[in-house]
C-alpha cells in the first residue's frame, strides 16, 4: 500500500513494528467481540476507541 510505504519513508514513529500493530488491532478486535456479547453500550465505546487507534496507525 502506497500510504504505508510513504509513512515508512518518512520514518514514522519507529517504535511500533508492523507485527505489533497487527497484534494490537487483533487484540482490540477480540475484545470487541467479547464485549458485544456482554454489554452493547460498552461495545460502542470500545469500537470507536479501536477504530480511531486503527486509523491513526494506518494514516
Amino acid at each position: 500500500m502506497p500510504d504505508l510505504q510513504r509513512r515508512d519513508d518518512e520514518g514514522g514513529d519507529g517504535d511500533v513494528s508492523e507485527n505489533d500493530m497487527l497484534r494490537s488491532i487483533a487484540r482490540c478486535t477480540i475484545q470487541l467481540l467479547y464485549i458485544v456479547n456482554k454489554d452493547f453500550g460498552k461495545f460502542q465505546e470500545m469500537k470507536s476507541l479501536c477504530f480511531s487507534w486503527w486509523v491513526r496507525s494506518v494514516d
